[in-house]
């Protein structure tokens, strides 16, 4: 599957973009399993399960501050595998440890080829 992958992604970019624009502006939507708002979001950067990376490039990103219950960043179009453990203060002040696997391998990764993206990650609470 792997090996196929560099010419999966050069069929999305030549059909889905222009020479010009090799980002996207991608918007992550972190989402509690009973709805509670997050007010804030801290993911532990330093553990080596948690990371949003290029699978084409493995170029890994930083996970940005959660503003206005998203998560903005530009990154390079291609597919992603997003993983990661955190805390989410929700607007009641509680604090609940949450994980994040939906994109956490090659096999299920994210093809990210538009201009804008948008994904929900439904958390998953642990105890």
């Amino acid at each position: 599957m792997r090996k196929f992958l560099p010419l999966i992604l050069a069929l999305c970019l030549l059909s889905g973009c222009s020479r010009d624009n090799i980002w996207c502006q991608l918007v992550l939507v972190p989402q509690m399993p009973e709805g509670e708002e997050i007010a804030a979001l801290t993911i532990d950067s330093s553990l080596q399960g948690n990371y949003l990376r290029n699978i084409n490039t493995l170029e890994t990103y930083n996970f940005p501050a959660l503003v206005g219950g998203r998560l903005r960043l530009t990154v390079l179009k291609g597919f992603y595998a997003i993983s990661f453990d955190g805390v989410a203060e929700l607007s009641s002040g509680r604090e609940k440890k949450v994980r994040f696997t939906a994109y956490s391998t090659e096999a299920n990764s994210v093809c990210l080829v538009e201009d804008e993206c948008t994904l929900t990650l439904p958390l998953i609470v642990l105890k």
